[in-house]
C-alpha cells in the first residue's frame, strides 16, 4: 500500500529528485578530481563518520553494527527533511558534501593501493544503491518543502499566490507519512546489508587491499 501510494506520489517531485541526484553526483565528482582541494572541508564529515565507526568497535556484533548504521542514516534523513525548511539550503548543501566525501574516500583508497572500482562495486554499491535512493528521497523532500516555504513567504502579500501555496503545502503533509515510511524502510534493508553483506564483499575481494588503509 505504501509503495502504490508512493508511485502516485511521487510524479510531483521527480524534478526535486532529478536535482538531488545531480547534485550527488556532482559532489562525488567534485571529490574525486578535486580531493586535495577539500581536504579541510570533508573533516568534520570523516569526523563523523569514524565516530561512527569507533561506536561499532565498541560492541563490534552484527546486532549492533546494523544499529548504529541504522539510526545515524534515520536521523541524517530526518534532519535533511526537517531543515529543508530553511529554504532548502541544508540538504542540497548536505547531499553535495556526502557526494564529496565518497568521490574522496575513492581517490584516498586509490592512492593507497585499493582498487577504486572494486570498492565501489563490492564496498559501496551493495547497500549503497538502496541507501543513497533513501537519502535521496530525503533531500528531495527537503528540497520541495524548501520551495513551499519560499513560495508561502512571498506569498505573504498576494493572496492568490498565497492560497496556491497554501493549499500545495497542505498536499505536501499529506504526501509525507508515505514517503517518510518508505525512507525508512529502505533505510533499514540498507543497514542490514551493509552490516551483514557488505563486509563479506569486502573481505573477499578486497581483503589484503583494505589492509593497505590500515
Amino acid at each position: 500500500m505504501v509503495l502504490k501510494k508512493f508511485l502516485t506520489i511521487f510524479p510531483r517531485y521527480r524534478a526535486y529528485f532529478i536535482f538531488s541526484a545531480a547534485m550527488l553526483l556532482g559532489g562525488a565528482l567534485f571529490g574525486y578530481f578535486q580531493s586535495e582541494a577539500i581536504q579541510t572541508i570533508v573533516k568534520e564529515s570523516l569526523e563523523h563518520l569514524m565516530n561512527k565507526v569507533e561506536e561499532i568497535q565498541e560492541n563490534p556484533s552484527p546486532f549492533n553494527m546494523f544499529w548504529v548504521i541504522f539510526k545515524n542514516n534515520v536521523l541524517a534523513a530526518m534532519i535533511m527533511m526537517g531543515l529543508g525548511v530553511f529554504f532548502a539550503i541544508y540538504p542540497v548543501m548536505a547531499l553535495f558534501m556526502n557526494g564529496a566525501l565518497i568521490g574522496y574516500l575513492l581517490v584516498t583508497a586509490q592512492a593507497s593501493g585499493v582498487n577504486a572500482g572494486k570498492l565501489l562495486v563490492f564496498g559501496i554499491l551493495p547497500h549503497g544503491i538502496v541507501e543513497l535512493t533513501a537519502i535521496l528521497f530525503s533531500t528531495m523532500i527537503g528540497i520541495k518543502l524548501g520551495v513551499l516555504s519560499f513560495r508561502l513567504l512571498s506569498g505573504l502579500f498576494q493572496r492568490q499566490r498565497r492560497r496556491l501555496a497554501g493549499r500545495e503545502f497542505a498536499q505536501h503533509v499529506n504526501d509525507l507519512p508515505y514517503m517518510v515510511i518508505l525512507i525508512i524502510v529502505l533505510l533499514f534493508v540498507a543497514a542490514v546489508i551493509e552490516s551483514s553483506v557488505t563486509p563479506l564483499l569486502i573481505n573477499t575481494m578486497l581483503g589484503d587491499e583494505m589492509n593497505l588503509l590500515e
